[in-house]
């Protein structure tokens, strides 16, 4: 499976539960596909676009043979749509695991004042305002955040040892944001095989009675996007995942494009599976 469509808004690739649940239902759902090979490259991003795209694992997965291969990092988002897949492919040094969750929110207002924007927030409720950029958490927010990002990664957890055939106590050990190597996480059991995609390759073909040397077709989805189409589908949807650039850019612009990210993400979300980062704004 292809990477998402190219974005000029965001770190580079995309991956939207929109475009990965149809692309994943496509693959289920087409008889003459006997086996998924999906590719993960993502450090994470949105709590509620990871677990829309790990239903659609889980129930491509039901149906035939899913193998993910991973990249230079699956890790948090990205360990969490790779978990219900039947095998999980990693290189040795794949940046993996980091299975947690985290939450928060910008408080902008020292930022409005200094530039002369004066904001009035009307609420109606206790926990009305909870994510307005306007002023921090109350402590009865900060306790309601608490229990969300709680329930989060209890579930997160839940579904990684069903995925791996593990207990909750053993995932959770872990588990709680760390981060491994692809070796590591074989020897732990967070992923099956260490290899590049020519060994998922040759896993899915194993998976489904044919001969290593056997010629097989390959389809790519989702299919490629013309920019305009990629252009009206960023706008549309606000959930996304990181994946590593690949297109050139102007170095402060490739510099600035993550700190735009992680503003972007938590300015609209209220928990999100990513890795451990840094923001520098100067």
């Amino acid at each position: 499976m292809s990477d998402a469509p190219t974005s000029p808004f965001t770190t580079g690739q995309v991956i939207t539960p929109s475009v990965m649940t149809k692309a994943l239902r496509e693959a289920r759902e087409d008889s003459d596909i006997q086996a998924v090979i999906m590719r993960v490259d993502s450090p994470g991003g949105s709590a509620v676009a990871s677990d829309a795209i790990w239903r659609e694992v889980l129930l491509t997965q039901q149906e035939k043979p899913l193998i993910v291969s991973m990249s230079d990092v699956a890790g948090s988002g990205g360990y969490y749509i790779a978990m219900a897949a039947g095998t999980i492919v990693a290189e040795p040094g794949t940046i993996t695991g980091s299975i947690g969750v985290l939450g928060g929110k910008l408080n902008l207002k020292g930022l409005y004042n200094k530039i002369g924007l004066t904001k009035e927030v009307i609420t109606r409720g206790q926990n009305a305002n909870l994510y307005s950029d306007y002023g921090d958490f109350t402590p009865t927010e900060r306790e309601r955040l608490q229990k969300l990002l709680e329930t989060i990664y209890q579930d997160f957890v839940r579904k990684a040892a069903e995925g791996r055939d593990k207990t909750e106590a053993a995932i959770h050990e872990l588990a709680q944001g760390r981060i491994w190597t692809g070796k590591q996480a074989k020897e732990i059991g967070l992923v099956d095989e260490l290899g590049g995609l020519d060994t998922a390759l040759a896993i899915a073909k194993k998976q489904i009675a044919l001969d290593p040397t056997d010629e097989i077709d390959l389809i790519i989805l989702p299919k490629p996007k013309t920019f305009f189409e990629t252009l009206i589908e960023d706008m549309e949807m606000g959930i996304r995942l990181p994946i590593t650039p690949h297109l050139p850019l102007p170095t402060p612009i490739e510099h600035a494009l993550p700190s735009f990210y992680w503003l972007h993400l938590f300015t609209n979300e209220p928990a999100a599976t990513v890795m451990p980062f840094e923001i520098v704004i100067r």
